[in-house]
C-alpha cells in the first residue's frame, strides 16, 4: 500500500517528534533547532493539511537544499505548505516572522535577502484550512489521493467540493 511505501521510504530519513511551543514560530523554530542539534544538516518542515505533497516534491527539495538555504513552498493563503532549511538557517529566525499573516511568505523572503541567503521557491500550493479551500484544490491531486482518503472525505460530506467528481466515485 501507499502507507506502507511511505514508511519504507521514511525509515532512516525521517524523524517524527512533539511540537513544543505556543506559536507557529516556536514550534518551528523547535522543530528545526531540534533537528540541527541530532545532527541533521537538512530539515523540511510540512503543512500537514496539503494535499499536494508527494514523495517526489520531498527529493526534489532534499536535493535543492545541497544548493540551498532554503527552498519555500508558498501556499496560496500567504503562509507556506513547505519549508525546507539547512543548517545555515538559524532557528530563532523562524520564531520572528509573522506566521499567521497573509504576509509571511514576503517577509519570510526578505529576511532571507537581507541574511544574503541564497533559497528557491516551489510552485503555490493550497492549504486546506476550511472546507471553502478544498474547492482551490486542482482535480489531478484528488485523482492521486489513496482510496481511503476519499472514502473518508466522501463520508464527511465533501465530494461535492471537488471540480472532479470522479474522483469519488
Amino acid at each position: 500500500s501507499e502507507g506502507q511505501e511511505w514508511l519504507r521510504w521514511t525509515r532512516g530519513r525521517a524523524q517524527l517528534e512533539w511540537n513544543e511551543g505556543q506559536t507557529h514560530g516556536e514550534r518551528a523554530a523547535h522543530a528545526l533547532r531540534y533537528a540541527l542539534e541530532d545532527g541533521c544538516e537538512k530539515v523540511v518542515l510540512l503543512e500537514t493539511y496539503c494535499l499536494e505533497i508527494r514523495r517526489s516534491l520531498l527529493d526534489q527539495v532534499f536535493a535543492a537544499l545541497d544548493e540551498n538555504d532554503a527552498i519555500l513552498g508558498p501556499a496560496q493563503n500567504g503562509g507556506f505548505y513547505l519549508i525546507g532549511l539547512r543548517s545555515t538557517i538559524p532557528p530563532d529566525l523562524l520564531t520572528q516572522l509573522p506566521w499567521d499573516s497573509p504576509n509571511m511568505c514576503e517577509a519570510f523572503c526578505k529576511e532571507l535577502d537581507q541574511r544574503s541567503l541564497e533559497f528557491e521557491m516551489l510552485p503555490d500550493a493550497v492549504v486546506v484550512d476550511n472546507a471553502q479551500d478544498l474547492e482551490r484544490v486542482p482535480a489531478n491531486i484528488w485523482n492521486g489521493l489513496p482510496t481511503k482518503t476519499r472514502e473518508a472525505l466522501r463520508l464527511l460530506g465533501l465530494s461535492h467540493l471537488v471540480a472532479d467528481q470522479t474522483a469519488f466515485s
